[in-house]
């Protein structure tokens, strides 16, 4: 390792990975206010970013980084993440005050976070200039980032689906609010905004739920559930008519047979729009039993046994994903030195095959996939300030859970950077789990507890909401903005902190 820096230059390294990131975000951020960056732009970059640059990426960095001696660290950098998300998402139920329209999705605000193109790019510029080894150690650093990326999508993605009833892991959370809203009484939330219970209380409850939810939405929700049960007791008359004209035409025969369809079983076929799916009330229509199926197959729940299936197949199915794959296959290949060697130069092993330019044989893959790889973090940038760009924030302020936000903001940029730092610091000097000479690693551990929450959840809140129903989107933008706010100082002084520590 170096000497240690001067008080200067380590806040100087703390800021200049910021003003770099800044570039990128701030031109995209920039294109989409203009009106140049439209949203079928984002989403096409999105796509290429998740399908071409980043397995690129991880893929060049990976290769080369990693071999027999220090693959040991690779169980050690999987295992903060996984942690982290864990007790994030139990810290919420038992500190933040949440609104009733965001109950789950803010355990997913505060599980998964931008464990991609922001810190890849703080680290990208950090490690390419001392203290750190320049080239090796960017590609170090970001083949340990490339750990965090692997869990954040697989626990986003293939884990979002389990046997359970209730799962509250992965986007599963996001879509939650939608498939299982609270019951909003609109006469509690009017007297609360009327002051029943004086301006104090009203403000107090504004302070802590935001305002409710407007009352044009709530009145069409009545309408609606109204509008329904209206037409199912215009059903349930039909039936009892034709009833009757059965009744008629069996007694102009002469018959005595009753056809008469009991009233209830009558009332059991109909679809019941208001029917409960689970222990709370839900605004939204149940699916109607099949008449011709048994009563043991009129549930709305699959059996045990096909849920699990399901959860099965499509966790294997989510982890066949182009950055996965390209992950799992550079591992493969980082550790087996005689393979590794057809890529690149290795001094662990003996076989040396070369090209006629004098390379080896397969340099040409390696070299196309640093390329492509390049433009990964850039492109990423770019969304990312799009994406803010984009973001509507509720007027007036008022209307939005001002301790809940800031409760966030403490958690996620203030608070869990300060436990990860003596988390990491722990590990180094009471347990042995990361050498005190690996500053790579011990800056990609602290580095990673100070990132505000993804900005792509946004996009899966608007995915996920049922059509002409209000999403969350915006006021997960109001959560999203004022961590960024934060993140931008604490991050200065956590790089800072772990610089002054590591050298």
């Amino acid at each position: 390792m170096s000497n240690t820096p001067a008080a200067n230059a380590i806040i100087w390294l703390a800021v200049k990975p910021l003003l770099r990131v800044a570039f990128p975000a701030g031109v995209g951020f920039l294109l989409t206010k203009t009106g140049r960056f439209p949203a079928s732009g984002t989403r096409a970059a999105s796509v290429l970013i998740l399908n071409m640059t980043l397995p690129c990426l991880l893929w060049s960095k990976i290769v080369p980084s990693f071999n027999n001696d220090n693959i040991s660290a690779l169980g050690r950098s999987s295992s903060r993440p996984s942690s982290t998300k864990a007790c994030l998402a139990r810290w919420e139920w038992a500190t933040t005050p949440t609104p009733k329209r965001f109950r789950y999705g803010i355990i997913s605000s505060y599980a998964f976070s931008n464990w991609g193109d922001l810190p890849t790019g703080i680290a990208q510029t950090l490690m390419a200039s001392a203290p750190f080894n320049g080239a090796d150690d960017e590609a170090l650093a970001i083949a340990y980032i490339a750990i965090f990326i692997l869990v954040n999508y697989i626990t986003m993605f293939p884990l979002q689906y389990t046997g359970a009833d209730l799962n509250f892991t992965g986007l599963r959370c996001v879509r939650m609010d939608y498939e299982k809203p609270s019951s909003i009484d609109p006469v509690l939330e009017r007297r609360y905004e009327e002051g029943e219970w004086g301006t104090a209380w009203k403000w107090v409850n504004r302070l802590r739920r935001g305002m409710p939810m407007a009352w044009e939405l709530l009145e069409d929700k009545d309408k609606r559930k109204d509008k329904m049960v209206k037409k199912e007791e215009e059903d349930l008359d039909m039936a009892k008519a034709m009833e009757e004209v059965l009744r008629r035409e069996n007694e102009g025969k002469g018959g005595d047979v009753n056809l008469s369809p009991d009233r209830d079983a009558i009332q059991s076929r109909q679809p019941s729009p208001t029917r409960s799916t689970g222990p709370q009330d839900t605004d939204f229509p149940a699916l109607a039993p099949t008449p011709s199926l048994p009563s043991s197959s009129r549930s709305n729940h699959p059996s045990p046994y096909v849920r699990v299936l399901h959860s099965i197949t499509t966790f294997f199915g989510s982890l066949v994903s182009p950055p996965t794959v390209a992950l799992l296959s550079a591992l493969i290949i980082a550790l087996i030195p005689t393979l590794k060697s057809l890529f690149v130069y290795t001094s662990e092993s003996s076989f040396h095959p070369t090209a006629p330019d004098g390379d080896p044989p397969l340099a040409v893959v390696y070299s196309t996939a640093s390329f492509v790889g390049a433009a990964s973090v850039p492109l990423g940038l770019t969304v990312l300030g799009s994406s803010m760009a984009k973001m509507e924030i509720p007027r007036p302020i008022s209307r939005l859970p001002l301790a809940s936000i800031g409760a966030m903001a403490f958690v996620k940029v203030m608070l869990l950077p300060i436990i990860g730092f003596f988390f990491v610091e722990a590990l180094v000097k009471h347990t042995g789990m990361v050498a005190a000479n690996n500053g790579v690693l011990r800056f990609t551990l602290i580095y990673f507890s100070c990132v505000p929450t993804g900005t792509i959840q946004i996009a899966y809140s608007q995915m996920y909401a049922p059509e002409g129903e209000a999403n969350n989107s915006a006021l997960l933008s109001a959560y999203i903005l004022v961590q960024y706010v934060v993140y931008v100082f604490s991050s200065v002084i956590l790089t800072a902190m772990a610089l002054k520590t590591i050298f």
